[in-house]
């Protein structure tokens, strides 16, 4: 146990209301999730299991079995391969069909965690649960809930979330955007430059994994959310805000500046913001939504840099955390007492920039911007207005890649430290998306182009392919995968052609 883990976890269980174990007759149970690319075992209720629920919940786990609940953690791992369980002797362990890839699909996942809920109502008695989740492991909750039917008896009284994307990861949006755009311009300095942020940008892929980083999107998630409900329960939400880039509030939306490193502090809150283009990024409905704060955190380890700690150790967190949990005690309407919304008839709108390519020059320097743009360089490369650093809102800990969203600047921008290649926002025109079920209509907003068109990318598949446009804009998704990747090519003024892209949940 850390140094001072000991002090908090008893200050804790003082804190805890009286008789709280007793009242859960062992029926009551806290299921603890981690998210993206996270490897934590399965570990049962039973006190040697304490401290042993992974990475993730080293001082959380402990400090809500001290408060007097029972824990449980789900089995997870890249490509689903778990570490070793924890139980006690005698104790069931959880069959293959609960185990979560923390680099798979958000429903996948969702379905598996179902399965572990009604593994423990099974197996252990558990008639009502509540969800603490860290990053993604909120939105794979989110998808057990509205999946209740497989875990028929058990009530989720609460959901509790630390950074995780409810509006998606303005990382996944860079990295989105940077692979949609092809490196086949004239300028050859900017081609350069493109094919090696290209293969920064399919690292991270690999390393992520394809669907995880591309569910991780503002645009899966719009049309993913829509598809979602939860019942009249609290939704207690967590936010790190230790990554600014130094502009102005209105520079750069909530949902890019501040954060945690990975997760904006709008998304993380499940707040309304705004895209690059001004265009709305809607949040998730929750009838009790709970803001527990805004604290001066990172999203996980890998971030850490002799900086402020994570999510996951301070004190304050871990105690709004466990009051969250006492307040879902109280709660008498489940979350899963919603009916699972459709799409049918509600379309989503999407709006989405186009963008072309433009490499930091020679001298080190980028044309003036009206905001809107991506920057994404190698490690400790900064642009700044003036005097005045305006990238950074990734830290170093992204291997190789930092992506940021640039801000409004009047003047001609400085690129130091190697070079950079910007996505600038076309200021004139912008695509509109409207899906409905597996048809979208793509139409342009602003100045006309001389021609468009619509590119599909289905998951381990090379290359785009065109789809088929009718008159009224109007194509078919592919099929098979569980998200296509759409790009959008118009040829307007200059030679070189313009992209926009969006991931669409299927």
């Amino acid at each position: 146990m850390r140094p001072g883990l000991g002090l908090l976890v008893t200050l804790l269980a003082l804190l805890a209301p009286a008789g709280t174990a007793a009242a859960q007759g062992g029926t009551s149970a806290v299921v603890m999730v981690s998210g993206f690319l996270s490897s934590n075992p399965f570990t049962s209720s039973s006190p040697s299991c304490a401290g042993q629920e992974g990475q993730t919940f080293t001082t959380i786990g402990p400090a809500l079995r001290a408060a007097g609940r029972q824990v449980f953690s789900p089995p997870q791992g890249p490509g689903g391969q778990p570490p070793a369980p924890c139980a006690a002797e005698g104790q069931p362990l959880p069959p293959p069909d609960t185990f979560l890839d923390t680099q798979g699909d958000v429903d996948a996942n969702g379905h598996a965690l179902a399965r572990f809920v009604a593994f423990l109502r099974d197996r252990y008695g558990v008639t009502s649960v509540q969800f603490v989740a860290h990053s993604d492991g909120g939105i794979w909750s989110r998808s057990a809930i509205t999946q209740g039917a497989r875990f028929d008896g058990v009530r989720v009284l609460s959901l509790t979330t630390l950074g995780t994307p409810h509006t998606g990861s303005f990382v996944a949006d860079g990295a989105a955007e940077y692979t949609a755009a092809s490196c086949s311009v004239r300028d050859r300095r900017t081609a350069a430059a493109c094919r090696s942020i290209d293969a920064d940008a399919a690292l991270l892929q690999a390393l992520g994994g394809p669907t995880a980083i591309a569910e991780l999107s503002s645009t899966f998630m719009a049309t993913w959310n829509r598809q979602q409900a939860l019942g009249d329960c609290p939704v207690t939400t967590v936010a790190g805000i230790a990554f600014a880039a130094p502009v102005r509030a209105r520079q750069v939306p909530r949902y890019y500046n501040p954060g945690d490193g990975v997760v904006g502090q709008a998304s993380a809150l499940a707040r309304d913001s705004e895209n690059l283009a001004g265009a709305p990024i809607e949040a998730p409905r929750f009838s009790r939504l709970v803001d527990a704060g805004s604290y001066d955190a990172v999203h996980t380890g890998v971030l850490l840099f002799g900086g402020p700690t994570t999510l996951l150790v301070q004190p304050e967190i871990v105690q709004r955390l466990v009051e969250a949990t006492a307040r879902g005690e109280q709660g008498t309407v489940p979350c899963n007492g919603a009916p699972r919304p459709r799409l049918a008839g509600r379309p989503v709108q999407l709006t989405v920039p186009f963008r072309t390519l433009l490499a930091s020059s020679a001298r080190g320097t980028l044309p003036p911007t009206r905001g809107g743009d991506w920057f994404a360089a190698p490690r400790d490369v900064v642009v700044s207005c003036g005097r005045r650093p305006v990238s950074g809102t990734v830290p170093p800990g992204i291997p190789q890649l930092e992506i940021a969203a640039l801000p409004k600047c009047e003047r001609t921008m400085r690129v130091s430290g190697g070079t950079g290649l910007a996505l600038r926002r076309d200021p004139r025109r912008a695509a509109s998306l409207q899906v409905d079920d597996d048809v979208v209509r793509v139409s342009i907003h602003g100045r006309r182009v001389r021609s468009f068109e619509v590119e599909a990318q289905r998951p381990s598949a090379n290359g785009w392919r065109r789809l088929r446009v009718d008159r009224r804009g109007r194509a078919r998704l592919p099929g098979g995968a569980s998200y296509a990747v759409l790009r959008i090519v118009a040829r307007a003024e200059g030679r070189d052609p313009r992209y926009a892209t969006a991931v669409i949940d299927r």
